[in-house]
């Protein structure tokens, strides 16, 4: 979820270690570019797709754990018969050997500690890394040229990206997560944001009943924020352009109210309004004769994704609904 800890984490024990990246996808493939695996001399954690594909990264990385001359590798596979795989695409990985002493990981932990928005850019060369700097928001127009800094801040995944001849892999030191505020901790709230927390979302929920908001059927989780309120319509100035919200309340007048503020107060990612096609027509008119746009209200959320009614069911299909737009996005 986030390789940066987890490499700081294993060297302050490991001496060395190698980070696999999924760097450049063509055709089918198990893994998506910023896929990652690693490999230390102890173990291997994470997964770029399994198979023999993985047994070859595993066993090329153990050679360069061993091989102090080298740093860094990039191999380029077909996914065919030849390498008894099936997938039938391609997949560049990026090898790197990373210690503790390397000078761009202090940077980098000094750019999260600060909660600045900071990346981690590597220069690519036909051998692997030819060149790894860290930088930081405040620092970045200085170290970078405006041109590589423009395009360095769009980038909230991993993402290779070229410069003129030259290639960058860019990683952000935080990657965006998907956020979701949820006003409702009923049982769709409930089991929504079970699955949402699975699917690696950060949720924060909003409802003025403590013994829903707050009962032990979800439990704390670092991804999830409660906000135990009076008056649910007070948290909408906090919400980000880029999250998406949606609305499922125990009261339809409070669902109105709700949709209606959102209407006035902002543009976001998604907005989505828990509800039949009869409750949908009914907020579209009212909506409408203040002279509002309802159309970016999604009321049903995810409708024909799946039939059943179950609270699960109905949270399965909000969730691969909203998996389905943060990856167009």
């Amino acid at each position: 979820h986030n390789w940066f800890e987890n490499v700081c984490e294993q060297l302050r024990s490991q001496p060395r270690l190698v980070l696999v990246s999924i760097i450049k996808v063509a055709g089918s493939a198990p893994r998506e570019v910023g896929a990652r695996m690693l490999v230390t001399r102890e173990h291997c954690a994470g997964t770029i797709g399994g198979g023999r594909l993985e047994q070859m990264a595993f066993d090329r990385a153990c050679e360069l754990l061993l091989n102090d001359d080298s740093r860094s590798a990039r191999i380029s596979l077909a996914l065919g018969a030849a390498l008894g795989q099936c997938c039938g695409g391609r997949v560049e990985l990026l090898l790197e050997v990373m210690t503790p002493d390397e000078p761009w990981l202090a940077a980098a932990r000094d750019a999260i500690l600060l909660k600045d928005d900071g990346w981690i850019c590597r220069e690519l060369d036909d051998k692997g890394v030819a060149n790894t700097i860290a930088v930081g928001a405040k620092e970045g127009a200085v170290r970078l040229s405006m041109t590589m800094l423009a395009a360095v801040r769009e980038c909230y995944q991993p993402t290779v990206i070229s410069i003129g001849e030259q290639q960058w892999l860019i990683d952000p030191c935080r990657a965006r997560q998907p956020e979701v505020w949820l006003f409702g901790a009923g049982h769709v709230g409930r089991a929504l944001v079970q699955q949402l927390l699975l699917m690696r979302y950060r949720v924060v929920w909003i409802d003025q009943r403590a013994t829903q908001l707050c009962s032990d059927s979800v439990p704390a989780a670092d991804d999830i924020e409660k906000r135990l309120t009076h008056d649910p319509l007070d948290e909408i100035a906090d919400i980000p352009p880029h999250a998406s919200v949606l609305v499922m309340t125990h009261s339809h007048d409070l669902d109105y109210q709700i949709c209606l503020q959102l209407l006035q107060s902002g543009d976001y990612q998604f907005v989505g309004l828990i509800g039949s096609d009869t409750k949908s027509a009914r907020f579209r008119k009212r909506l409408l004769q203040r002279g509002l746009d309802p159309s970016i209200i999604h009321c049903p959320i995810a409708p024909g994704i799946l039939r059943s009614r179950r609270p699960e069911s109905i949270a399965l299909a909000i969730a691969i609904h909203l998996t389905q737009l943060a990856e167009r996005a």
